[in-house]
């Protein structure tokens, strides 16, 4: 197994603690059998969650844009099931361990006040400092194959944080508000599983048996 896949298997099983200990896995188990019960719940509802989902999926592809220019595939080729296992693996688990920030930003500016925006804005600030170090400590240097592209020494280096991280915080708090006005951790995870998707392809993540980064 690639040391990567194995690296994220272990992230994995941790944010799966999280997700038990938070109480989202028996959540999502709740959600799903419950689906078959959404013809009988009312038609605004419906509409305004396709609506959000639908809203929130078009940002999150329009994020990934940015983000295809500052990645590259090191010369690996794409391989669908590597994506499709990264993109649902991750998509569940790695969603419970932002929720879990979120809520707990919600929980901690709760005590200070019930206005909805500030508690909405407390967790979304507490999910995007989480979102940060995770990526910056985990999965650029032991989650990922190398795949940000080195600047070319022949143009002047962009100051100021990448261009594309504008996208990924909209991305991110349209999952969270997504989130906060449903209440549901399975449309959380459907967005993120569809970020997932581009990020993986983006990169060409290998298969967990390929040795080669």
């Amino acid at each position: 197994m690639a040391p990567f896949w194995r690296n994220i298997f272990i992230y994995h099983v941790i944010c799966a603690g999280v997700g038990w200990r938070f109480g989202y896995l028996p959540r999502v188990f709740k959600e799903i059998v419950s689906l078959p019960m959404l013809k009988a719940a009312p038609l605004k509802t419906l509409f305004g969650g396709f609506a959000a989902m639908g809203f929130s999926a078009a940002v999150t592809l329009a994020a990934n844009v940015p983000y295809s220019k500052a990645v590259e595939r090191g010369g690996r080729k794409p391989s669908w099931p590597a994506t499709a296992l990264f993109a649902l693996s991750n998509g569940v688990f790695e969603s419970f361990a932002f929720l879990a920030s979120f809520d707990c930003g919600v929980q901690l500016m709760s005590k200070f006040t019930s206005n909805r925006y500030w508690l909405f804005n407390a967790g979304l600030m507490l999910c995007t400092v989480y979102n940060g170090f995770i990526h910056a400590l985990f999965w650029v240097r032991y989650g990922l194959p190398p795949h940000i592209k080195k600047p070319n020494a022949n143009l002047p280096k962009d100051r100021g944080p990448p261009k594309f991280l504008q996208g990924f915080l909209a991305m991110l708090a349209s999952w969270l508000l997504v989130y906060y006005r449903y209440e549901n951790v399975t449309m959380f995870i459907g967005l993120h599983v569809v970020a997932d998707t581009c990020l993986a392809h983006l990169i060409a993540l290998p298969q967990p048996t390929e040795t080669s980064q």
